[in-house]
């Protein structure tokens, strides 16, 4: 067993390999499931002043320690001598467009708040529990760290925004928020794919999905056939998938919910 102070950077990590399903990774999903669960009791039927409340706040938050995380990593990669890691901290992956959407959700109105609720109910809720399962910057930092701290509960945000969100009534799926959840998907895509393209990079995991078990071995097939556009195509358009299921699951309880509530009123 290794102990490691709580700032410590990644490469000072000796005899660290990593820290999935570790007991304390274990811990904290346990905790974060039962929170959750008491959360989406307690805030069904919560006035929509309050939700949005939730989401600006949110959205502080999550930009508060994205900067602070990139700040602590990037102090760390000059002191080293490493420069600035134009590779993998600039804030444009998937997972970063929490703190994009949160903001829209929480401060803008109309359509532009719609399509980033759309995105943070449905893509943003299933990558958060993806990256929950199977965090891969526990693969750099333990739990009891910053960075092992930062990535579970930023990705727990994201989660926990889309409980928020559902469980209130203040966003309801249809099923035309399958395509609506990709506009920030896309609007992202166009600033990282030249990015990824020209220096080589992983954002979004839409170039070689590194660190994704079979899906990195696709990818590398397909790119030895020339074909590293068809991957970043395939990876961008899956997440219509993820909001499918979503929303297949949303109105699967939707109807239940209805037939329930109907079984009650013909009994009264």
């Amino acid at each position: 067993m290794f102990l490691y102070g709580f700032f410590d950077y990644k490469y000072d990590l000796n005899g660290f390999t990593s820290d999935i399903y570790s007991a304390n990774h274990i811990i904290f999903l346990i905790i974060a499931f039962i929170c959750l669960g008491i959360v989406a009791y307690f805030v069904r039927g919560a006035k929509e002043k309050n939700v949005l409340i939730f989401v600006r706040v949110l959205s502080i938050i999550v930009t508060v320690l994205e900067v602070a995380k990139i700040s602590w990593e990037s102090y760390y990669d000059v002191v080293k001598g490493d420069g600035i890691n134009f590779f993998g901290l600039a804030p444009i992956y998937t997972c970063s467009l929490l703190i994009y959407c949160s903001i829209i959700a929480g401060f803008a109105k109309g359509k532009a708040r719609n399509v980033c609720l759309s995105w943070l109910c449905t893509i943003g809720l299933m990558t958060g529990l993806v990256a929950l399962f199977y965090p891969t910057g526990l693969n750099w930092y333990p739990v009891l760290t910053f960075g092992g701290m930062h990535t579970l509960l930023f990705h727990y945000g994201l989660v926990l925004c889309a409980v928020v969100c559902l469980a209130s009534g203040y966003k309801k799926l249809e099923w035309r928020d399958i395509y609506i959840s990709m506009i920030p998907m896309l609007a992202l895509a166009v600033i990282v794919i030249p990015v990824d393209y020209i220096i080589k990079s992983d954002y979004m995991q839409i170039y070689n999905a590194s660190g994704i078990p079979l899906i990195q071995d696709f990818a590398a097939i397909l790119a030895n056939h020339n074909l590293r556009w068809l991957f970043t195509i395939l990876m961008l358009s899956s997440y219509m998938v993820l909001s499918f299921i979503v929303i297949g699951l949303y109105k699967i309880i939707e109807k239940l919910c209805k037939k329930k509530n109907n079984e009650k009123e013909d009994h009264a």
